[in-house]
Order: structure tokens, then C-alpha cells, then sequence
């Protein structure tokens, strides 16, 4: 009895924890400057003077798949939309190889990877200017 009980509490508690792991349309998180932060494609970040960053999209990909040897390494674009603390928007473009960092209002904004999730997740590190 003892053992179906732990293993239903234990049931209820990962589903409660993946209904709130969810992304797109969550309340957006607070950056930490200069931390490394994941994010799904519509997830947004606050940064610390209410400037807000949300991935748009991934607009083009050729990066080898992993566990392919390839000829060239391949690179993405990334689409962001910043948005400062005014309201006032800009549209950024982050190519992962020849332009992975981008200035923004008071911040400088560097994507650190792209991974092979469906869709994919960008890391990114946001340091003031």
C-alpha cells in the first residue's frame, strides 16, 4: 500500500512539474546578465530594465546533423525581436558563425548555440554594453 501511494504521489508531482515546464505564452523570464539562458522558439526574457527579448524564429538552417560527417559545418540565422523598455522595436538577425552577437538598447546580446531539437532551442549570453 505504502509502495502504490509513493508511486502515485511520485506520478502526480512530474506532471505538475511538466504542466509549469511548458514554453511559448509562459510568463517571460528574467535575464542574468553575463549566464547563459536557453530559450524555445516565443519564449521571451526580461532583462533588467524592462527591455524584453523574444526568439521569433530559427529562418534558416544548414548546419550537419549530428552524427554526420559533413564537408562544411553548416551555420543558422536567428530571428529575435527586442523590444525596449519604451516599447520602441527592433527586429535582430544573429547568423550562428560569422555574426552571433548583436548590441540592442544597453545590451550586447551573443547567441551561443543552436541545438538539434524540434524546434530547436537557442542559447544565448547577455552582458550590458
Amino acid at each position: 500500500m505504502k509502495a502504490r501511494f509513493a508511486a502515485l504521489a511520485f506520478a502526480v508531482a512530474a506532471l505538475t512539474a511538466c504542466a509549469h515546464a511548458g514554453s511559448g505564452g509562459d510568463a517571460p523570464r528574467q535575464a542574468l546578465p553575463g549566464q547563459a539562458t536557453a530559450l524555445a522558439r516565443g519564449d521571451s526574457l526580461v532583462l533588467p530594465d524592462g527591455a524584453r527579448l523574444r526568439f521569433a524564429a530559427v529562418s534558416a538552417d544548414s548546419r550537419c546533423p549530428p552524427k554526420l560527417q559533413c564537408v562544411w559545418a553548416g551555420d543558422a540565422v536567428l530571428a529575435f525581436e527586442f523590444t525596449a523598455a519604451d516599447g520602441a522595436r527592433t527586429a535582430l538577425s544573429f547568423n550562428t558563425v560569422s555574426d552571433p552577437r548583436r548590441s540592442a538598447g544597453a545590451w550586447t546580446i551573443e547567441v551561443q548555440g543552436l541545438d538539434f531539437a524540434d524546434p530547436p532551442n537557442a542559447t544565448l549570453k547577455i552582458d550590458a554594453k
